[in-house]
């Protein structure tokens, strides 16, 4: 998929820019206090920010993935997050509603009570004709006692990273694992945002800051394309009971 590369100088240079914070994630040392989006040193630490990439720990592990940012930048953090799931090709857990806990078979046979991590992703597969799904569980094949089938991963914000209950995992279909826990359908939902979520929160003297705006409908329209002709056209070609919905902010 093409992104907007000698179309606009904006855009180019804030690809250019995501892409090095992308390649960047797999390091664990960073320089502190340095805003990741204008490489400029954030002075007050009441400004500074440090946000996950949501889906990252499919491609990494903690401490890896986390962005360092002025608030004032919030808004560039909002579209890295959507660039990273169209670069990848990933649905993060936080953007479907799939649910956090369930049942799978093990290699033996037997049924084990499996988690869905929060901050990781759905990741399309061509060779697998379907999305693979990672899921953590526990040597022991604990009990269904507390398993929550109710509560879809989209309730838990990514930021809640650290899950150490569980010491296995293992890479499934989602096909296979709806069939196993009875799922008929689950959807995909992704943000798309209006001027007006866009002057509310990153007014200039109450006027939209045009590369601002620009940004986010440049990524609005990107996220449209990503969905129609990628997204949508691998649903339908295997057979995947997936929807698809728009959250407008």
């Amino acid at each position: 998929m093409e992104f907007g590369h000698n179309k606009n100088t904006i855009i180019s240079t804030l690809i250019d820019n995501y892409l090095s914070i992308i390649s960047g994630m797999y390091f664990s040392s960073k320089q502190i206090k340095l805003d990741e989006f204008t490489d400029k040193i954030i002075e007050n630490e009441a400004n500074q920010k440090n946000e996950y990439i949501n889906g990252c720990f499919s491609f990494v592990i903690f401490p890896r993935g986390n962005v360092i940012f002025h608030k004032d930048n919030t808004w560039q953090m909002d579209n890295l997050q959507r660039f990273f799931m169209m670069y990848k090709n990933v649905i993060p857990n936080i953007n479907h509603n799939f649910p956090k806990q369930l049942i799978i078979n093990r290699s033996d046979g037997s049924e084990c009570y499996i988690k869905l991590l929060n901050n990781e992703s759905l990741v399309l597969s061509e060779t697998k004709k379907d999305f693979l799904v990672t899921v953590h569980f526990k040597k022991d094949k604990s009990n269904f006692d507390n398993l929550d089938m109710s509560t879809p991963c989209s309730a838990y914000h990514p930021s809640y990273i650290i899950e150490s209950d569980f010491e296995f995992e293992k890479t499934l279909p989602l096909k296979t694992v709806m069939e196993k826990n009875k799922i008929k359908s689950i959807y995909f939902s992704f943000n798309l945002y209006s001027d007006i979520f866009i002057k509310n929160n990153h007014n200039i003297d109450n006027n939209i800051d045009n590369n601002k705006a620009l940004v986010y409908n440049y990524f609005n329209e990107k996220i449209i394309e990503w969905v129609d002709t990628i997204i949508l056209p691998f649903i339908k070609k295997n057979n995947l009971n997936i929807e698809v919905k728009y959250i407008y902010l």
